[in-house]
């Protein structure tokens, strides 16, 4: 998109969806013709393929993981397996472990491979490569770091990070210093239903993308989107807000085409 070689922290509390967001996000690009490279330092990359079979073939891969599927799901996986061969080039994986050391040795190399963005999944994860005084001063500087990384690479840096208490991007005011482009995922808890007996263990989940920073573009505002869990995708939602009211806003939720 309109992604050049700014520092993006995509920020949430566990269990949000950052990661199929980003798988969502991943994808997408691929089946444009785009190659973009994932570090996972919290998912085995078998979990990950796992998520990009329920995203490209619209199907509930734990059941098919307990013998339980649906027709639907097996006829998801059949097309999940062709959907894969089409955009698996142009999708980089990696799930190794890594300091800030060995992720900007990585960085380079994928660049070199011909990788267009770079994923990482997530910053509490980073190992530190020195001894630190304390947590403040270890994510300070892995921050700084991770800014240096992407002057150096001159291409689009993504980190997945988890929220604090307060819903803030943890250890914020220097992330906040050094990021370009700041979004911040929650639950909408009044259009939210948990899955239960009732609704099939579907439930309806409603994820709000609150862009806190922008250096190179609009700020303040909201974008919503329906997360389906079931298929680890993000789905176009309706009902779009902004900062100030319930204005409509255009714009695509990365998703892989529903005709593949």
């Amino acid at each position: 998109g309109n992604l050049t070689d700014e520092l993006v922290y995509l920020v949430a509390a566990p269990s949000t969806g950052k990661t199929a967001f980003v798988l969502n996000w991943l994808t997408c690009l691929a089946w444009r013709g785009h190659t973009a490279s994932l570090r996972s330092l919290e998912s085995a990359k078998p979990k990950i393929v796992q998520r990009i079979m329920a995203q490209v073939g619209r199907c509930n891969t734990w059941r098919l993981r307990t013998h339980t599927a649906h027709a639907d799901d097996l006829a998801g996986a059949d097309r999940a397996v062709i959907g894969i061969k089409d955009i698996e080039q142009k999708i980089r994986i990696s799930d190794a472990p890594a300091t800030m050391e060995q992720l900007s040795a990585w960085a380079r190399i994928e660049k070199s491979k011909g990788a267009e963005i770079l994923m990482i999944d997530n910053m509490k994860h980073i190992r530190p490569d020195r001894k630190y005084a304390s947590p403040v001063e270890q994510f300070r500087d892995i921050s700084q770091r991770l800014k240096w990384l992407r002057d150096d690479i001159r291409l689009p840096v993504v980190v997945i990070h988890h929220t604090n208490k307060d819903g803030d991007a943890s250890w914020s005011s220097d992330i906040e210093r050094d990021v370009d482009t700041l979004v911040i995922m929650s639950e909408d808890q009044g259009r939210c239903t948990p899955p239960s007996r009732d609704n099939g263990w579907c439930g309806n989940t409603i994820i709000l993308f609150d862009v806190r920073k922008q250096r190179e573009g609009a700020k303040g505002f909201v974008i919503s989107a329906r997360f389906r869990g079931d298929i680890q995708t993000f789905e176009d939602d309706a009902k779009q807000t902004t900062a100030g009211g319930d204005d409509d806003l255009s714009g695509e939720v990365p998703c892989p085409p529903t005709d593949n």
